[in-house]
């Protein structure tokens, strides 16, 4: 059976094309890498705001013709209207630390969260690799074949510590309050995985209906708006109350360099 694949990344429009040289430097990368498998059908997606205009499509995919790259606009996720009931109940509010974030970037950790999902439908798995990545290796074959004959539904390159305190304001006593209702375990906080690059299998999230309410109700609160909430800390809860330990690892195949942090990850 050929299993289908999305390597993606969530990135945005400029002006110039020159300020497009670290998603170029990013598809180059996977270029380098490419995946030669008759089992595998990989298809490389750019999901943007709408702001890059035709012209620069052209000019960012001429870059890695091999690629074939396609471009899908997400712009309705950035007219998203997020609520304030985190706000007025008292749940989360601004810190100064959160208010650094942008509305752009709060709605990239809410799209990574869920969102994706309506826009990756018609495949097996997504590998997640996001525009500031480089990719050193990625032995996609290998990967998702350990995937389907281990049952791991869910690949992570690194695990992180808490996130910043003052932007996962009221995230412990929401999750905490969520996995009590639900009869699910307590929580793990200083367990997220590192989410610029990941890889999973989209049809067991899509029917993991614990996860859809999970999402659900973190949207009702309004908080990755108003307290940035992220994309990280989010799926470490995710991953520690309802995804079996066996059903999802460290994956030390990931290996690239992290650009807005500096980071080597598995070299």
């Amino acid at each position: 059976m050929v299993v289908r694949v999305v390597i993606a990344a969530l990135t945005r429009g400029f002006h110039d094309t020159n300020a497009y040289a670290t998603l170029i430097a990013r598809n180059r990368s996977l270029s380098d890498v490419a995946i030669c498998d008759q089992d595998l059908d990989v298809h490389h997606v750019l999901f943007h705001e709408g702001n890059i205009s035709q012209e620069h499509q052209l000019y960012i995919a001429d870059k890695t013709p091999s690629l074939n790259l396609k471009f899908v606009d997400v712009s309705e996720e950035f007219r998203y209207v997020p609520s304030d009931q985190g706000c007025k109940t008292g749940l989360c509010k601004e810190t100064q630390g959160s208010a650094r974030f942008s509305l752009g970037y709060k709605t990239m950790c809410r799209f990574w969260l869920h969102r994706f999902l309506d826009y990756t439908h018609d495949y097996d798995y997504v590998v997640r690799v996001d525009e500031d990545c480089v990719v050193k290796s990625l032995d996609l074959t290998s990967i998702i074949d350990d995937m389907r004959s281990s049952g791991k539904v869910y690949l992570t390159p690194s695990l992180m510590s808490e996130d910043s305190h003052d932007v996962v304001i009221g995230l412990a006593r929401f999750s905490d309050r969520f996995a009590q209702e639900k009869g699910l375990a307590h929580p793990v906080y200083n367990q997220n995985p590192y989410t610029n690059v990941f890889v999973m299998n989209i049809e067991y999230f899509k029917c993991l209906a614990l996860y859809q309410e999970y999402c659900k109700e973190v949207d009702k609160t309004g908080c990755i708006y108003i307290n940035r909430w992220g994309d990280l800390p989010l799926w470490g809860v995710i991953l520690s109350i309802m995804v079996p330990r066996d059903k999802w690892a460290v994956e030390n195949r990931l290996v690239y360099y992290h650009g807005s942090h500096c980071n080597h990850i598995n070299c």
